[in-house]
């Protein structure tokens, strides 16, 4: 699929507010990936919303398990509280 094409982005794209890594709520109750909504939902399945993940390192894609980056890695600030 042609990656302009796409309807779900992965990542955001709105001025100031760009590259941040979005999650798509399905049926109020499914957190899924980009790839899944873009190559998997069908007529049955709603996109409640979606949000960035700004600094859950636990979010992971209900569908298909792949993990969903965060825009804010915790590991770099604990790394600096350390040192």
């Amino acid at each position: 699929m042609n990656i302009t094409s796409q309807k779900y982005k992965s990542h955001t794209n709105s001025p100031n507010f760009v590259g941040y890594p979005l999650f798509y709520v399905i049926n109020n109750a499914k957190c899924w990936c980009s790839d899944c909504c873009n190559e998997e939902l069908d007529h049955n399945d709603v996109v409640t919303f979606h949000d960035v993940n700004y600094d859950d390192k636990n979010l992971w894609c209900d569908n298909c398990s792949t993990q969903i980056e965060c825009a804010y890695n915790n590991e770099e600030n604990e790394e600096i509280e350390n040192d």
